[in-house]
C-alpha cells in the first residue's frame, strides 16, 4: 500500500515538521511525497499535514486524512472547505478540536519522551528559567514572557522568529537545534510558555515536563491534556497509523 503525504516546506524545522518526521518514520506502508503542484494521483490514501501552499487543484481525489498540527489560519479557503468536507480528521488535542469545530480523533505528536528524561547527574545542577519556541507569530506570547521575567527574574529565550521576546530581564540565547533541546532543558529548573492564542499542542511544554522542569503555562496549551493523560503520548505513532489505515 502507498500513501501520499501532503506537506508544506517552510524552510525551517518547527514542531509541525518534526511531527511529520516522527509519523513518517513509524509508517508501516510506503510514503510517497506529494508536494504542492506535484501530488501523485491514484494512491490508496493521502495524508494532508500543513497545506498552506496547496491549491484546490492539488487536492487528491481519494481517501484523505487531515492531521491538524496547527489551526491553519493561512490555508486557501477553498482547500480548507474541501478538506473539511472530504477528509477524516485527526487533531493534536481536544482543545484544538473544540476550537476547529469538526469531529475527529485526538492523537498527539509521537515524541521520544525517553530522550528527555534527566539523568541523576543532571538533576543536581539545575537553575534558572527558560522558554523555547519558534517565535513566528504574535500569539506565542512574548509580552507575557516579558511580564513573567519582570516579576520572577531572568528568562533565557531560545528559538528564532520575528516575534521572539526581547527586553529587560530576558537573555536571547538564539536558535536551538531539535537535537539540543533535551540537554538544554536539563540545565533549567523552570520552563515557561504563556501564549495568548491557542497552541494546539506545543511539544516543548511536554518535553520540559519530561525533562523534569517545573512547567509554567496556561490553558491555551493543548499538551496539558496529554500530561494528564500520558498513555496517549506513549502510543501516538501506533494510534495514528491505526486511525489512518482502519
Amino acid at each position: 500500500m502507498s500513501i501520499g503525504w501532503l506537506q508544506d516546506n517552510p524552510g525551517y524545522t518547527g514542531g509541525a515538521e518534526l511531527t511529520c518526521q516522527e509519523f513518517r518514520a513509524a509508517a508501516p506502508v510506503e510514503i510517497v511525497d506529494c508536494p504542492p503542484g506535484g501530488v501523485v494521483e491514484g494512491l490508496e490514501h493521502y495524508i494532508a499535514h500543513n497545506v498552506v501552499h496547496y491549491r484546490i487543484d492539488d487536492m487528491p481525489l481519494g481517501n484523505t486524512t487531515w492531521f491538524h498540527h496547527d489551526l491553519s489560519p493561512d490555508i486557501q479557503p477553498d482547500v480548507q472547505a474541501y478538506l473539511d468536507h472530504h477528509a477524516s480528521h485527526i487533531f493534536c488535542s481536544p482543545l484544538q478540536r473544540e476550537k476547529y469545530g469538526i469531529d475527529g480523533k485526538c492523537i498527539p505528536p509521537a515524541l521520544d519522551l525517553d530522550a528527555y528524561k534527566p539523568t541523576r547527574q543532571t538533576k543536581r545542577h539545575r537553575k534558572g528559567t527558560c522558554t523555547i519556541a519558534q517565535w513566528r507569530n504574535p500569539g506565542k506570547g512574548a509580552q507575557a514572557i516579558l511580564e513573567y521575567a519582570a516579576a520572577n527574574g531572568r528568562v533565557d529565550v531560545y528559538g528564532d522568529g520575528g516575534f521572539a521576546p526581547h527586553g529587560r530581564d530576558l537573555e536571547n540565547m538564539g536558535p536551538i537545534a531539535p537535537e539540543d533541546v533535551a540537554q538544554t532543558l536539563w540545565k533549567y529548573e523552570t520552563f515557561v510558555f504563556l501564549p495568548f492564542e491557542i497552541e494546539p499542542f506545543c511539544r516543548t511544554v511536554a518535553e520540559a515536563h519530561y525533562a523534569g522542569c517545573k512547567v509554567v503555562t496556561n490553558r491555551l496549551v493543548g499538551a496539558r491534556y496529554w500530561l494528564d493523560n500520558p498513555d496517549g503520548l506513549t502510543t501516538a505513532a501506533e494510534d495514528f497509523w491505526a486511525e489512518v489505515l482502519r
